[in-house]
C-alpha cells in the first residue's frame, strides 16, 4: 500500500493526474480498509473532476471513520460540485470550530453561496470568519473578492484580485474572476486575456469570453 501511494505521489508531481488516480484506484481495490489510500484516492478523483466517484469514496470513508474531519471537508467539496447543497451543509457540520479544517469549511460555505448568488450577507459572515483565522490565505481572499463581486461591488473585488502576484493571477479560477470583474468595470479588452486563460476550465468563463470577444471585435 505504501509503495503504491508513493508511486501515485510521483505521478502527481509529474503532472500525470489521471495516471495517479488509476494507481490509487488499484490500491483502493487491493487495500479497501486502508484509510490513507481511500483518502488520497478520493482527493485524486477530485483533482480530475470525477466528483461522483470521489463522493462515493469519501462517503464510505466517513462511515468507517466518522472522526476524520478532513475527509468530511473533501466529501463536502465533492457534494458542492455535484450541486448537492443540502448534503454538503450536512457534511460540513462534521468539521467543528476546533478543527484545523474549520477555516476551509467556512470558505467553502461562503464560496458556494456566492457562486449561486444567494444569501450573500451570510456568505460575507462566513468569509470574514475564515479570514480572521487565516488572513493571508489567497484562496480565502479570492472568495472574499467573489463575494464582493456578487454583491455588486466589482471595484472592491478588483482591488483584491489585482493585488495578487502575476503568477497567481494566471490560476484558472482566479483568472476567470479577474476577467469577470474587469468586464463588469467596463474594461473588456483587459478582461479578454484572463478569460482566454480560464475558458478551458470553466463553462462560465467560456461563455463570457465569447461575449467579450464579440464586443471587442465590434469596437
Amino acid at each position: 500500500a505504501g509503495k503504491q501511494l508513493q508511486a501515485s505521489f510521483y505521478l502527481q508531481k509529474l503532472g500525470r493526474r489521471e495516471d495517479s488516480a488509476r494507481t490509487l484506484q488499484v490500491a483502493y481495490k487491493r487495500f479497501p480498509d486502508n484509510v490513507e489510500i481511500a483518502f488520497f484516492y478520493g482527493v485524486a478523483l477530485l483533482e480530475v473532476q470525477r466528483y461522483k466517484e470521489a463522493a462515493a469514496v469519501f462517503e464510505q470513508l466517513t462511515v468507517k471513520r466518522p472522526d476524520y474531519t478532513e475527509a468530511w471537508l473533501q466529501y463536502a467539496f465533492a457534494l458542492e460540485n455535484l450541486k448537492k447543497y443540502d448534503e454538503m451543509e450536512t457534511a460540513l457540520t462534521h468539521v467543528p470550530p476546533e478543527s484545523s479544517q474549520y477555516a476551509a469549511a467556512l470558505n467553502l460555505r461562503a464560496y458556494s453561496l456566492a457562486e449561486r448568488g444567494i444569501r450573500l450577507d451570510e456568505a460575507q459572515v462566513y468569509i470574514e470568519q475564515a479570514l480572521a483565522i487565516q488572513p493571508q490565505n489567497k484562496a480565502f481572499i479570492d472568495t472574499q473578492a467573489w463575494v464582493f463581486f456578487k454583491q455588486g461591488n466589482p471595484q472592491q473585488a478588483a482591488q483584491l484580485l489585482l493585488s495578487f502576484p502575476e503568477e497567481l493571477q494566471r490560476n484558472a479560477e482566479i483568472a476567470y474572476h479577474i476577467g469577470a470583474v474587469l468586464y463588469a468595470l467596463d474594461h473588456p479588452a483587459e478582461a479578454l486575456p484572463y478569460l482566454e486563460l480560464s475558458r478551458p476550465y470553466f463553462p462560465a468563463a467560456e461563455k463570457l469570453y465569447k461575449k467579450v470577444k464579440k464586443g471587442v471585435k465590434k469596437k
